[in-house]
């Protein structure tokens, strides 16, 4: 009887073990939900109890938890687990995954609606290269322009003259309506004359193109013919005292020297080193003597082929230069309005006669050597006293820039030529107007009993003395090309 009981007792003992511990061994055992093959493209349903508030201390992660930086495409909603619950690294509720974006968000390289692609223009852009409708290429020229160095016929270059090259009241060289010319750029810009033989230096004005030197006769100036040519346009033209040489500068400082005997030319290349513009035999015919735009004068042997003897002056640029008739002085005219008399040979300073301020562009010695007449582009002709510190005197005033003068030889008479084309001549006391010339006068030449004049229009204009009027009006002969 008490086995049996004690049997029993036994029994019941186990029955209560077995109903007790049996609930706690499931939930401890109870198979967390699976996770399919393609969790990342579906997230799972967490079991609203399987994880109590306090399941987890704060650092704990669930078994299938990723690592801390990765996030899942399963990854549990704000509210999965409490607001305290959240492990270190956790982000707020509101928080995204480092790569989420917005619902509204577009990938990285997406564009908005009306996004273009990265190269895209806008619906009225041009490409990076291209030109508005009335765009030209870049090398393109208006339909009415000319090339680079196109001037017009009387233009110079930027750099052709000081600022003062120029009067403000200057005539273009087309504007003698009356005036006849096949070649409207082309310039008559010297002239010399010497024992029966007159050249001339023709130039189109554009100082970089070339020139030529012709001769002239003096009876009918249009039978010119050309005796060689120059890389730019020729300023200055000297015929030799006997006749039998002629050379010329130009705008680059060249020098050609031409002998008539054999036809033969030797060309200097910049031995006067800048724009020359006066130039003159010495009355032996040995040497030239030329200045350049700088304000330096050079002595050149002709028989040597060198510059023998140079000096600076005051780095204005020197217009004109001449010789007295007897060889020892010099005289030159320079931008600043003085006139510089100089021995020669040494060039040794005698005197400086200031004229003002405006530039000297034509000087020449009297018949006696002891007087020079100056003009330039205040217009006024002046007589100046070698000897003595006297002032200039004022001779009379023309109706533009004087530009040239020379003298007849074996006379007193002089003859003056101005900007406008109007020439003048005086004895040294009076200033008359003689006529004038389709265009402007760059150079006069008493020549074969006539004067001549170059203008600016290709032409030489002749005027003839008469014993009534003094000289008649001018013949314009047109050289040919």
């Amino acid at each position: 009887m008490k086995s049996v009981r004690g049997v029993r007792c036994a029994s019941f003992s186990l029955f209560v073990l077995f109903v007790v511990v049996t609930p706690l061994m499931a939930v401890d055992e109870e198979p967390k939900p699976a996770v399919s093959e393609k969790a990342a493209d579906v997230p799972a349903t967490p079991v609203a109890d399987t994880k109590p508030a306090d399941a987890k201390p704060a650092d704990a992660k669930p078994a299938d938890a990723k690592p801390a930086d990765a996030k899942p495409a399963d990854a549990k909603p704000a509210d999965a687990k409490p607001a305290d619950a959240k492990p270190a690294d956790a982000k707020p509720a509101d928080a995204k995954p480092a790569d989420a974006k917005p619902a509204d968000a577009k990938p990285a390289d997406a564009k908005p609606a009306d996004a273009k692609p990265a190269d895209a223009k806008p619906a009225d852009a041009k490409p990076a290269d291209a030109k508005p409708a009335d765009a030209k290429p870049a090398d393109a020229k208006p339909a009415d322009a000319k090339p680079a160095d196109a001037k017009p016929a009387d233009a110079k270059p930027a750099d052709a003259k000081p600022a003062d090259a120029k009067p403000a009241d200057a005539k273009p060289a087309d504007d003698n309506s009356d005036a006849v010319t096949s070649w409207p750029h082309r310039w008559v810009t010297s002239l010399s004359a010497h024992s029966g033989r007159v050249c001339a230096g023709v130039a189109d004005g554009l100082l970089l193109r070339e020139s030529s030197v012709v001769s002239v006769a003096s009876a009918n100036p249009s039978a010119s013919e050309t005796l060689y040519s120059h890389p730019t346009s020729v300023w200055a033209v000297a015929v030799s005292p006997d006749g039998s040489a002629v050379a010329s500068t130009d705008y680059k400082g060249n020098l050609a020297v031409y002998h008539f005997e054999g036809q033969q030319r030797t060309m200097k290349e910049a031995v006067f080193e800048r724009w020359t513009r006066a130039l003159a035999f010495a009355p032996d015919g040995n040497v030239l003597v030329a200045a350049n735009e700088a304000g330096k004068v050079f002595v050149y042997d002709i028989a040597k082929g060198e510059v023998t003897q140079s000096v600076e002056l005051d780095g204005q640029q020197i217009y004109a230069v001449a010789f007295s008739d007897d060889g020892q002085l010099l005289a030159a005219g320079d931008g600043a309005g003085s006139v510089h008399v100089l021995k020669f040979a040494g060039l040794e300073s005698v005197k400086k006669v200031a004229c003002g301020e405006a530039p000297i562009w034509a000087v020449r010695f009297s018949a006696d050597n002891k007087q020079i007449f100056a003009g330039g582009t205040d217009r006024q002709l002046r007589r100046l006293d070698v000897d003595g510190a006297g002032e200039p005197t004022l001779l009379g005033q023309a109706s533009d820039w004087i530009t040239a003068i020379d003298r007849n030889p074996g006379t007193t008479q002089i003859a003056i030529g101005s900007m406008d084309g109007t020439m003048y001549t005086s004895d040294g006391n009076n200033f008359d107007m003689i006529g004038k010339v389709p265009s402007g006068i760059w150079s006069v030449v008493f020549a074969d009993g006539k004067l001549l004049a170059a203008t600016r229009k290709h032409m030489v204009a002749s005027f003839v003395p008469s014993w009534k009027s003094g000289y008649v009006a001018p013949d314009i002969a047109e050289l040919k090309k």
